[in-house]
């Protein structure tokens, strides 16, 4: 006779599939996938939405969360992204330590890839910090730019 297990779990749980164990790495892809999204609408709220005295003075809000409480979830999920982003370095270290060095061939695992990434970041980082275009013309549209005319 088989026992009845629907009792210990909640009511509209999806029962558990034979054979499937919890995915961490899942997870942490999830968290990563979700967090994403939730910054993207976060921050084009915040980038797109009124500003300041004229938010205030308005009651401006969408979808009845006003400025302060996007600027709020915004810095949650980027928290959240962060921890998420480091957990899925962390389960996929191997993964990551072979794109970076082929132990067997003993060079770079992936150097056109690594050296496209590393210049793309340089290149906004220096941008950013010489408030150069394209990335001052988002501080400029953010209204925080560095205050040169």
């Amino acid at each position: 006779m088989s026992q009845d297990n629907t009792a210990a779990k909640p009511p509209g749980a999806p029962a558990p599939r034979r054979g499937q164990a919890f995915s961490t790495h899942a997870c942490a892809s999830f968290l990563l996938g979700g967090g994403f999204i939730a910054m993207l609408v976060s921050g084009l709220v915040l980038l797109l939405g009124p500003r300041g005295r004229a938010a205030r003075e308005a009651g401006w809000t969408w979808l009845d969360l006003d400025r302060p409480e996007w600027a709020a979830l915004h810095l949650a999920m980027a928290v959240l992204f962060l921890l998420a982003g480091v957990w899925h370095l962390t389960l996929n270290w191997r993964a990551m330590a072979t794109y970076i060095v082929n132990r067997r061939r003993h060079r770079i695992g992936r150097p056109l890839e690594m050296l496209l990434a590393v210049s793309l970041l340089v290149l906004v980082i220096w941008l950013a910090v010489a408030d150069l275009p394209p990335v001052s013309w988002l501080a400029d549209l953010h209204g925080s730019g560095h205050g040169r005319k």
